[in-house]
């Protein structure tokens, strides 16, 4: 393991977890270089600083990106860019969409509606995809770096919260189906309500 990623409610309980993280650390013969936070310590030990935030400094966690100034997560995500494609080109470009909170659910369930066609068509792996398919494909594909334009904020709660309340939604097609569960945090002024997980699958032909 080369990295670490926590969190604390308040600076002094991040900067006491960081000291006592960086000591137990040496004792297994490892030194901390680098860390990054979302907000500006009180105090910075000079022996391991934080990096410093007056720029975006953006970490990579279980392929999402982190951004430290907005403390959000984000997408990076790379773009076939081939004139003409087989089925195993599609799968590979679905595979390379990782999305461990479910929240590129509405784009990976039109991907894989169109993989599953694939599959009724009997179009073979090593196939180059029909004129009208292919174009089918690449018009999807291209709007992957819209992907990148969502920010999700990771903090989702509130140390001044009301109340809290967690809703689930479902619903169906003929094509597919899927669930999510939102998170409703109640304030005196305001209510604000945040995405927290969604699961989609794709229903399975009869």
């Amino acid at each position: 393991m080369d990295g670490c990623l926590s969190g604390s409610p308040d600076l002094n309980e991040f900067e006491t977890l960081k000291t006592e993280l960086s000591q137990l650390i040496q004792k297994r013969g490892r030194h901390p270089l680098k860390w990054c936070c979302s907000r500006t310590p009180t105090r910075e030990p000079q022996t391991f600083p934080l990096d410093k935030n007056s720029e975006e400094v953006t970490v990579k966690t279980l392929s999402l990106l982190w951004g430290s100034s907005t403390d959000t997560f984000s997408y990076k995500v790379t773009v076939n860019t081939n004139s003409s494609f087989t089925k195993r080109d599609v799968l590979s470009d679905i595979a390379r969409i990782y999305d461990p909170l479910g929240l590129l659910g509405p784009f990976i369930t039109k991907a894989k509606i169109f993989m599953q066609q694939l599959w009724l068509l009997k179009i073979d792996w090593h196939e180059k995809l029909p004129s009208d398919i292919a174009e089918q494909w690449k018009t999807l594909i291209t709007s992957l770096p819209d992907l990148e334009l969502i920010k999700i904020p990771r903090f989702i709660l509130h140390n001044s919260a009301a109340s809290i309340v967690l809703c689930g939604f479902s619903d169906a097609s003929s094509k597919a189906f899927g669930a999510n569960a939102v998170c409703l945090v109640e304030k005196k002024e305001s209510q604000n309500g945040y995405v927290q997980e969604s699961y989609e699958k794709i229903r399975e032909k009869e």
